[in-house]
């Protein structure tokens, strides 16, 4: 990923749509879960995806967020993908204990829809 967007309902953002990127324009390694999801109707298959988050870092929750998708480097990246190296119990401890580090920069996308305020 090179970024990721969320709504932000509270501080220097509020009712903005915000952009976050790191500010070394690095390219992130964001740590989540793939399946293929097979429907009980059709029998279709679909393979999908979701990014893992945790509790915002310190930059993200002071522009006004309250999570922060995982992001891993390099060698801890790649023992993400290696999910055979370790028991199902001990993932979420590597996950926390090994986040990527950076600085973050904010840009406005756009203003968030009216009736945003019914969210928070």
């Amino acid at each position: 990923m090179t970024g990721f967007i969320e709504p932000i309902y509270f501080g220097e953002f509020a009712e903005k749509i915000v952009e976050f990127k790191p500010r070394a324009d690095d390219v992130m390694l964001a740590a989540g879960l793939w399946e293929d999801w097979v429907s009980k109707e059709s029998g279709e298959t679909r393979s999908t995806f979701t990014v893992l988050t945790d509790n915002p870092v310190p930059d993200i929750e002071r522009m006004g967020h309250d999570r922060t998708p995982i992001f891993l480097e390099g060698e801890k990246a790649i023992e993400w993908l290696k999910p055979e190296s370790k028991p199902p119990a001990e993932w979420i401890q590597f996950l926390r204990s090994n986040p990527a580090k950076m600085s973050w920069v904010a840009t406005v996308d756009r203003p968030m829809a009216p009736g945003w305020e019914k969210r928070v």
